[in-house]
């Protein structure tokens, strides 16, 4: 092979090598037009402070409380601007009429908390002696289960601001454990409700612990 035939090979590989490559740019936003591309939370650039950003006197929070039925074994969604019950979520097995027990018997939800995208905790205390479970509810958005591109999740169907068991989703106990399984996605749930996330039980060694530990 010539030396001219080398030259050309090695030009012809070099050229079919080479990839353009783009550098990563760095955007400062100084500007409340840039803020503005933006969703403020917590902050703002009100005058006489413009094009800055500092704490709000007042936190943004979400118009939402959630309330732990421990008699019945849900939890409820409400509207606090409205006063209004939004929706209704099972905690453990049932469908039809509510669960009707005292607040110290049965799965008993109790302790919930609320995560930085309004997301609800609740944890099933299981005064039965049964194990505890923690249950994710999401505040917004769902998982589509079916892939039916349809949110099937409790709603205040007649628009009375009170959530009826008709109105809610069933749990069903499909695999005869005894326990609320609802895997992280894309897993099986045993709620029929596409804004339980997940659940999570607690280990054998802590049944009748109400979830408080050893």
């Amino acid at each position: 092979m010539s030396n001219l035939t080398l030259t050309r090979l090695a030009a012809a590989l070099a050229a079919s090598c080479w990839v353009p490559i783009a550098l990563a740019g760095t955007t400062v936003y100084t500007l409340d037009a840039q803020f503005d591309q933006g969703v403020l939370s917590g902050v703002n650039h009100d005058t006489p402070n413009n094009d800055q950003l500092q704490l709000s006197s007042v936190g943004t929070t979400f118009p939402v409380l959630w309330v732990a039925n421990a008699g019945e074994d849900t939890l409820s969604k409400i509207d606090t601007t409205t006063g209004k019950e939004l929706a209704r979520y099972r905690t453990f097995f049932g469908s039809g009429p509510f669960a009707n027990h005292t607040a110290f018997s049965g799965p008993a939800p109790s302790r919930s908390a609320v995560d930085i995208n309004g997301n609800a905790y609740i944890l099933n205390r299981h005064f039965d002696g049964g194990r505890p479970s923690l249950m994710k509810v999401l505040a917004e958005g769902f998982i589509d289960r079916n892939a039916n591109t349809t949110a099937e999740t409790s709603t205040d169907g007649d628009i009375s601001g009170s959530i009826s068991s008709s109105e809610t989703k069933d749990v069903v106990d499909d695999n005869s454990n005894g326990h609320f399984d609802c895997a992280i996605p894309p897993g099986t749930c045993e709620s029929r409700d596409e804004r339980v996330a997940w659940v999570t039980t607690f280990p054998a060694a802590e049944a009748g612990q109400l979830g408080r530990g050893g």
